[in-house]
């Protein structure tokens, strides 16, 4: 039986290397790669694919969404996220999504081919790298960020739940019991860490990012 695979990755040589990985696995008669939400939306019977990689950061786009509607069309499909993000609650919201497995982007070609052969052959793979990050959370031991990633203290992350849920800089430091002033330090470090201008910005970012629910 012919076996379909789409890579939907908005960096066309991060799609081209994943195409070429997949067509080196010889499981798949036709691979195909998308950039964009927009270019996903145009490809016919895009639903019917047995294997799907989807970068979960597509600019604006959250591949998380995607991965959700994939799921809902084809259950019986094969959804590996792929990201640069290591952060455990952003491996977490990916497999909440739908994902079948959860890929690094700088993984090796063999962990890659690994992961497409267990699941075309109906089993379940997750990198050891991935699992480390996910025990390591559970057991309550610190994170260290992937620098891409932005690294947030405790009270950064508190703080931008509570902005995410509409809060103002005093209704937040009523909550927290701290002063407008100290939510506002916080405030200004949040927008440097993820470079934006704006609160819609933040969120935006914080959302695709996982960092908040």
């Amino acid at each position: 039986m012919s076996k379909s695979a789409l890579i939907l990755d908005d960096h066309p040589m991060i799609a081209s290397s994943l195409k070429e990985i997949l067509a080196h696995s010889g499981l798949f008669d036709l691979i195909t790669t998308s950039h964009s939400l927009l270019d996903f939306q145009s490809i016919g019977q895009r639903y019917q694919f047995h294997c799907y990689l989807i970068d979960i950061s597509l600019g604006d786009t959250d591949g998380r969404t995607i991965i959700k509607d994939i799921k809902k069309q084809n259950t019986s499909a094969s959804i590996i996220a792929v990201s640069s993000h290591d952060h455990p609650r952003v491996i977490q919201s990916a497999f909440k999504a739908g994902a079948d497995s959860y890929l690094i982007k700088t993984s090796p070609i063999a962990t890659i081919l690994s992961c497409v052969n267990a699941l075309m052959s109906g089993n379940e793979y997750i990198p050891i790298d991935i699992q480390q990050i996910l025990t390591n959370h559970l057991k309550g031991k610190p994170f260290v960020a992937n620098p891409n990633f932005p690294e947030l203290t405790a009270r950064e992350l508190e703080i931008l739940q509570l902005i995410t849920e509409e809060n103002t800089s005093k209704e937040i430091a009523e909550k927290l019991f701290i002063s407008e002033h100290t939510v506002e330090s916080h405030r200004a470090s949040l927008f440097a860490k993820f470079d934006v201008k704006n609160i819609a910005g933040l969120v935006r970012k914080a959302i695709i990012g996982g960092l908040v629910d």
